[in-house]
C-alpha cells in the first residue's frame, strides 16, 4: 500500500510544492490494493522495472494516447455510484489490460502519528515523470504500473481530542463573491486582457467555439490569484458568446474542473453561468471547438486535452518558458502543438505566470 502526504492543489492532490499553495491544509491519499486481470506474462509486478520502461517508452512512441474518454467516461460511471458488497473499481492500463482496485472506505490507520480514516474516493493523474519514474523503480511496480489515472482514497484526519473526522468550517458566500467582484473590476479594462482579447477576436473570426472548459482555477481567497483566473474566464465566456461569435446575448457554455472548489466558490460561479463539474467531467467536455485554460496545474492537464482532441484555442503555461513537473511538456505535448498550433504572447502577469495562447493552425 503507498501512502502519501500532498497538498490539496489545482485538479486534485499532489505532492507538498512550497511555491504552489492554493489552501492552507493538506491530505493524505492512501492506495488501493491493485490486482492485474491479464495474462500473467505481461503483469508488471513480475517484470523487472527495465522491461516494464521500455513497454512504456515504445507506447509513448508509438503515439497512441495515454488518455481517451472511454477510459474517463468508465471511471467516471464508477465512481458516481456505491460499489455493491465485493465489488471493485476498474482502471485500464494503456496496452488494454483491466487492473482491479480493492476499496477500503472506513479502514483506520496512522500516519506520522495522526489517525485517518478512508473516506471518499478520487481519481489521481501520474504525470509522466512520475509514471515513468515509478516504473524504473522495482519497489514501486505493482499492478497498476501501467495505469496512468488510478482511483485512491481521500483520507480524513480524526480530531484526537473529539475523535470526531475534522471539516474546515464554511466560508461566507460574500468572500468570493467580493473577490471575483473586485477582480473583474480590476482586469477588465486592464491592458493584459487589451491584448489577450485582440488574438481572441481574431480567432473567433476564423473558428465557431462551442464551449469554454478550465482547469485548476482554485478557489477564491484572500490574496491568491484565482480570482484574477476567474476574472479572465469570465471576460472570455462573454467575448465568445452562446454562439462563438460574440453576437449572442448569453455567455459561452463554460465548465470548470477543480476539486478544491468549495461550497462558496461553486455557487458564487454557477451563478455567472462559470459551471462548475466534478473530475473528471471537464475533460469530456473538451472538444475540437473548445476553449481551453488551465495555469499552473498540478496534474497532467496539457497531455491528457492533447490526447483527446485539438481544442481550437488552449490559454495554457508557455511551454517554451516553463516546464512543470506535474503538468509537464512532453515529447507528445511539444509535438502536438508544434504540428498543430500557432503561438501568440500572453502578457507577463503576476496572476497568471509564464502564459500563452495556442491558436490551432
Amino acid at each position: 500500500m503507498m501512502r502519501r502526504l500532498l497538498e490539496v492543489g489545482a485538479l486534485g492532490p499532489v505532492h507538498l510544492l512550497p511555491t504552489a499553495t492554493r489552501l492552507p491544509r493538506a491530505i493524505v491519499l492512501d492506495s488501493m490494493k491493485s490486482r492485474w486481470t491479464g495474462p500473467p506474462l505481461y503483469d508488471p509486478t513480475s517484470s523487472s522495472p527495465h522491461e516494464v520502461t521500455i513497454n512504456i517508452l515504445q507506447h509513448e512512441a508509438d503515439g497512441e494516447p495515454f488518455f481517451t474518454k472511454k477510459a474517463l467516461l468508465d471511471l467516471q460511471a464508477q465512481l458516481s455510484r456505491p460499489l455493491e458488497a465485493g465489488e471493485k473499481y476498474v482502471a485500464i492500463g494503456f496496452e488494454g489490460t483491466p487492473v482491479e482496485f480493492e476499496p477500503a472506505i472506513g479502514q483506520v490507520s496512522e500516519h506520522v502519528g495522526h489517525r485517518f480514516v478512508n473516506g471518499a474516493v478520487a481519481l489521481v493523474y501520474h504525470s509522466w515523470s512520475v509514471f515513468l519514474g515509478q516504473a524504473s523503480d522495482k519497489k514501486y511496480l505493482d499492478a497498476a504500473s501501467y495505469c496512468r489515472v488510478v482511483p485512491m482514497h481521500v483520507q480524513q484526519w480524526i480530531n484526537p481530542d473529539t475523535g470526531e473526522i475534522f471539516a474546515l468550517p464554511p466560508r461566507p458566500v460574500e468572500g468570493p463573491s467580493r473577490l471575483l467582484r473586485s477582480a473583474v473590476f480590476t482586469w477588465e479594462p486592464s491592458a493584459a486582457w487589451a491584448v489577450i482579447r485582440e488574438v481572441l477576436v481574431a480567432a473567433r473570426e476564423k473558428y465557431t467555439i462551442t464551449n469554454f472548459v478550465g482547469f485548476a482555477g482554485g478557489t477564491m481567497f484572500g490574496d491568491s490569484p484565482s480570482a484574477t483566473q476567474h476574472a479572465l474566464v469570465w471576460t472570455v465566456i462573454r467575448l465568445f458568446r452562446k454562439d462563438g461569435k460574440g453576437e449572442s446575448d448569453e455567455p459561452l457554455a463554460c465548465s470548470l474542473q477543480d476539486p478544491i472548489y468549495d461550497a462558496q466558490d461553486t455557487r458564487v460561479l454557477n451563478l455567472l453561468k462559470m459551471n462548475v463539474v466534478e473530475d473528471p467531467q471537464g475533460f469530456l467536455d473538451v472538444e475540437d471547438s473548445s476553449i481551453v485554460f488551465t495555469c499552473n496545474s498540478d496534474v497532467p492537464v496539457k497531455e491528457i486535452v492533447l490526447d483527446i482532441a485539438r481544442p481550437a484555442i488552449m490559454i495554457i503555461d508557455d511551454i517554451t518558458r516553463i516546464n512543470s513537473i506535474y503538468d509537464p511538456v512532453t515529447n507528445r505535448v511539444l509535438k502536438a502543438i508544434g504540428h498543430s498550433y500557432e503561438m501568440f504572447d500572453f502578457p507577463d502577469h503576476e496572476a497568471f505566470g509564464r502564459m500563452a495562447i495556442y491558436v490551432r493552425k
